[in-house]
């Protein structure tokens, strides 16, 4: 005997449960021998307590259902006799006769008179866009047998969770068991187990080793038409044994993994920031500024989303900061992300934090793999090469390659086109600031500078890599690289002239003309003042006549 929350006694041995419920169906041994055809004798040694545990559970199922017992008064009768629940025999039962006898009890799961569990986050009120993501996971769950998990993967800062959020409230009405929520990462296994199965009403203390535990909880959901989104999963044995069996009870995982195993074969929604052209962005700011005021700066907020590469975390941290702070305006706040320094300190408000956010992906890495994603930081482009990284960082191709894979693997970098990657303009300036091997500057320009002076006649390759060649050709100067960056600039110029980048050329040609003055260089002094002679031909004839005039005397002054 035990007592219960309210300090009654409750009864907990085979012989007293049967006791107790023979008196309340107010029938004697024989009759429920009768009506369950079971001995007469079986029936009196359970009543006096001669046999604790039947040998077979079928006897115990039979009596059950004759006398009407609920689900769970039967799931009571079966661990005081130290057999499974209802749920776990039939996971356990390979013969369809079998099953048969315990389908009976599961037309009425048990606790089906408790409030429906709902156990998702506050929903965002400013949630938006995501329209062709939650169609599609909505077509998927809305479904009465769910064969497989479903994944929402993507990089930290990108709104899976505000995904997984919005999508529960949409579909609570259609699981009617509930919803369910668990941080993968913040709690161990066992704790989860149990969570979810006090969710039901269900006490799996009991269970100490996570194999039996899981199995009791695999019982639990099995038949529970309910939502299970497990949150921010790091690796597949957080949540193997959390999994229910094939059946009514679906799964979502959000995770900033790409290649999770348990994820083999399932559907895959890779969320990625806003698109820049689908004006999310706008309605983001729109819904935390409000209609007016977003309208008002549409240009600077417009310049914003770009700055901060349509991230909706970034959006909504600058949006919130903008509505409660005094003074503080969209043009202003652009101000202050402008300043290259201070950008990330930017992005946070009390507890969110874009840099925290990717931190947490950061630390996943070995020591090895994070010196190799600061060096990303240095490229300037919307994407790069293997070959390029692979010579800034000095790494043999195949280090390179499996370092890419595993920064895919956690949403850190994402796949380009023609085998190229790409890295989000965050991601890139918080991967700056952990560079920590100046080796690194000197590898990123010597290699841009190789790659310029055997291609200047390969407009092509020039093109392709002409943000990362900019980039490197700036590092130069600011790294005090004057003679690299002198050259590296005359062997660009006539790709700039070419293709009329004219603004661009003269202010590169205008900042190595100053480099090569300081290093007393008129062989390469001439070739600039040549090129400069060439910019302005189109502008100025005159000016133009003058510098091709002026590089030519010192052509004859170095005897060049």
């Amino acid at each position: 005997m035990t007592q219960n929350q309210f300090g009654q006694q409750e009864t907990t041995t085979l012989a007293d449960l049967l006791r107790h419920y023979l008196g309340e169906v107010g029938w004697s041994e024989r009759q429920l021998a009768q009506r369950a055809n079971i001995p007469r004798g079986t029936i009196r040694n359970w009543v006096k307590g001669a046999v604790t545990r039947p040998r077979q559970w079928h006897p115990l199922i039979q009596a059950t259902a004759a006398m009407r017992l609920t689900p769970e008064q039967t799931d009571k009768l079966l661990r005081a006799a130290n057999h499974p629940s209802i749920s776990e025999l039939w996971l356990q039962s390979k013969s369809e006769t079998d099953k048969r006898l315990l389908s009976q009890f599961l037309a009425t799961s048990a606790h089906s008179n408790n409030p429906t569990v709902f156990q998702a986050m506050p929903n965002l009120s400013y949630f938006v866009g995501r329209q062709k993501e939650l169609t599609g996971l909505k077509k998927r769950l809305l479904k009465n047998h769910h064969p497989t998990l479903y994944v929402i993967s993507g990089m930290a800062g990108v709104g899976k969770t505000a995904l997984a959020t919005h999508l529960a409230y949409q579909v609570r009405d259609f699981f009617t068991d509930g919803v369910l929520w668990a941080r993968a990462d913040t709690s161990d296994t066992m704790s989860l187990l149990k969570l979810l199965a006090d969710s039901f009403g269900q006490d799996v203390s009991q269970y100490a080793d996570l194999d039996s535990r899981s199995q009791a909880v695999r019982g639990i959901l099995a038949f529970k038409k309910a939502l299970l989104v497990l949150d921010n999963v790091n690796n597949s044995s957080q949540v193997q044994y959390l999994l229910p069996p094939t059946g009514p009870c679906a799964v979502v995982i959000t995770t900033r993994h790409t290649s999770l195993r348990i994820a083999r074969g399932c559907p895959i929604i890779h969320l990625k920031p806003f698109d820049q052209d689908d004006h999310t962005s706008h309605a983001l700011f729109a819904k935390i500024l409000g209609e007016d005021a977003a309208q008002g700066e549409q240009e600077a907020l417009a310049e914003i989303a770009d700055f901060l590469g349509h991230l909706p975390l970034a959006l909504s941290i600058v949006a919130g900061r903008i509505a409660l702070e005094p003074h503080t305006t969209a043009a202003s706040y652009l101000t202050q992300l402008k300043e290259e320094t201070a950008r990330l300190d930017s992005l946070a408000h009390e507890e969110q934090s874009v840099r925290a956010s990717f931190n947490s992906s950061y630390t996943a890495l070995s020591p090895d793999e994070q010196a190799f994603f600061a060096a990303l930081g240095l490229f300037g482009g919307e994407d790069f090469s293997l070959e390029a990284i692979t010579a800034v960082t000095g790494q043999l191709e195949t280090v390179s390659r499996s370092h890419l894979i595993q920064l895919y693997n956690l949403s850190l970098v994402q796949a380009g086109k023609n085998q190229r990657y790409r890295l989000h303009p965050l991601l890139r300036e918080y991967a700056r600031a952990k560079i920590n091997d100046d080796a690194l500057y000197q590898q990123m320009t010597a290699y841009f500078a190789r790659y310029t002076a055997e291609n200047q006649d390969n407009f092509r390759a020039i093109e392709k890599e002409l943000d990362n060649i900019i980039a490197a050709l700036d590092l130069a100067f600011v790294r005090q690289l004057d003679a690299i960056g002198i050259q590296f600039t005359i062997d660009l110029s006539w790709f700039l002239i070419v293709n009329g980048l004219n603004d661009l050329a003269e202010s590169q040609l205008a900042r190595a003309e100053l480099s090569a003055r300081k290093l007393d260089d008129s062989r390469h002094r001439a070739l600039i003042k040549c090129a400069q002679g060439h910019v302005k031909k189109g502008r100025n004839w005159q000016q133009a006549q003058s510098y091709i005039e002026e590089g030519v005397k010192l052509a004859y002054d170095s005897a060049d």
